[in-house]
């Protein structure tokens, strides 16, 4: 729960600082034009009383979905990070987040499509059935089925739910250091394949929040995470036969350094 200050005027700001533990101010239009000075000072004169990391949030007033758009990019520049646009519940300021919602919407029901096929039974009988005769690849195997269930699901926390599940009954007994490996494994391929996702929350509302295009976002950001993956990947075959941390951490930043090398001598 965040306590933030519904005002404007500075001497109330002061005092309520000092004697309540508040996160932040919250302001609107009609708060703002009581002050009879220019909107943009006060909230200025606000952000600069509170600090960057406390929140200010503040009410766009234009009227039509462009100039939305245009204003939060405009107050969000000039008063910083920490600034929370609140956009009117008006026709304009809903069209101005369609885009949004409908890939949102979509997302959801592939996902729930995905779930309806039996996605996680699957891939819990493909695991089991390999888990003895695969074990020290067993890390990397986890790695890239963590991958491909988050990118296909669009969840990483999902993925957790399926795979940690699955490698600790196949490691809980018998090698409790591999077990501590496969889910580090399970989790950084579940985030990396959410990251990639398409049809992922965080990658809808990402491109949403920096107004770029959904397919643009997702293709310009994919060679930099596959290089990772790739990396992370072979990184998790050493851990799976070396079981130390001490041996496939440091090879695996060998490996990233080396590859930020090859890929700056290629582009001259």
């Amino acid at each position: 729960m965040k306590l933030l200050i519904d005002d404007a005027h500075m001497d109330l700001i002061r005092h309520l600082y000092e004697f309540y533990p508040v996160d932040g101010v919250t302001t609107n239009p009609s708060i703002l034009a009581k002050s009879k000075r220019n909107p943009y000072e006060v909230l200025k004169e606000i952000r600069a009383w509170i600090g960057a990391d406390a929140q200010l949030h503040v009410q766009a007033v234009s009227r039509e979905a462009a100039g939305m758009e245009e204003e939060a990019h405009r107050i969000v520049k000039e008063l910083g990070e920490n600034t929370y646009v609140k956009i009117p519940a008006l026709p304009e300021g809903f069209k101005a987040m369609v885009p949004a919602i409908l890939i949102l919407t979509f997302a959801w029901t592939l996902k729930a499509m995905t779930d309806s096929l039996g996605a996680a039974p699957f891939v819990e009988a493909v695991m089991k059935s390999s888990a003895r005769g695969l074990m020290n690849f067993l890390p990397a195997i986890i790695f890239l089925v963590g991958c491909g269930l988050a990118f296909a699901s669009g969840t990483s926390w999902g993925t957790f739910g399926i795979l940690i599940p699955i490698v600790v009954a196949v490691f809980e007994k018998s090698n409790p250091t591999l077990l501590i490996i496969s889910i580090s494994a399970c989790m950084a391929g579940a985030v990396c394949g959410d990251h990639c996702s398409p049809i992922s929350d965080t990658t809808i509302m990402a491109s949403a929040g920096a107004q770029c295009d959904h397919v643009n976002h997702v293709s310009t950001q994919l060679p930099y995470a596959i290089v990772c993956a790739v990396i992370s990947f072979i990184t998790y075959i050493i851990a799976g036969f070396v079981q130390s941390a001490w041996v496939s951490l440091p090879i695996g930043i060998v490996l990233m350094l080396g590859t930020v090398v090859i890929i700056k001598k290629m582009e001259k």
